[in-house]
């Protein structure tokens, strides 16, 4: 979902501006983390297809990389790229968990009862839209 259509429906709830901003800080890193997936994705696929290319076999990639420097700058470059990939995603994994758990409890200071009513009907609509527009699960912790 695109930033102004995600504020769009955002702005259709009635809370505070503090809390679309944590949604919307929620929803950032979210994208961040999908970006750095495809990335990662792209590296290991580029990783996997030089190393099928040449049987696995790391001698003759070698001796490849040896007599062939372009192989050796997209293996070595793809290789940093992957590396970097893990790193950022273990730390934009753990930021959204941290960010998602700050929301939940947000809400629950919001609404603790467990009857039905109006606080608890907009957080039902509220986790609902940020379950299917960004995929993430603000209705429990574990």
């Amino acid at each position: 979902m695109q930033l102004n259509n995600f504020i769009d429906e955002l702005n259709s709830f009635p809370i505070s501006n503090d809390s679309k901003q944590l949604l919307i800080e929620l929803r950032n890193r979210k994208v961040r983390m999908n970006k750095l997936s495809i990335m990662l994705m792209v590296s290991l696929s580029l990783e996997v297809f030089i190393l099928f290319k040449f049987r696995f076999s790391f001698y003759s990639l070698f001796q490849t990389m040896l007599s062939k420097p372009y192989v050796s700058y997209i293996f070595i470059i793809s290789t940093a790229v992957l590396i970097y990939g893990l790193i950022e995603i273990s730390k934009v994994s753990k930021s959204l968990e941290l960010l998602r758990k700050e929301t939940i409890d947000k809400i629950e200071r919001f609404c603790i009862d467990w009857n039905v009513s109006e606080k608890s009907q907009l957080r039902d609509k509220l986790s609902s839209f940020i379950q299917t527009s960004i995929n993430v699960n603000i209705r429990y912790k574990a």
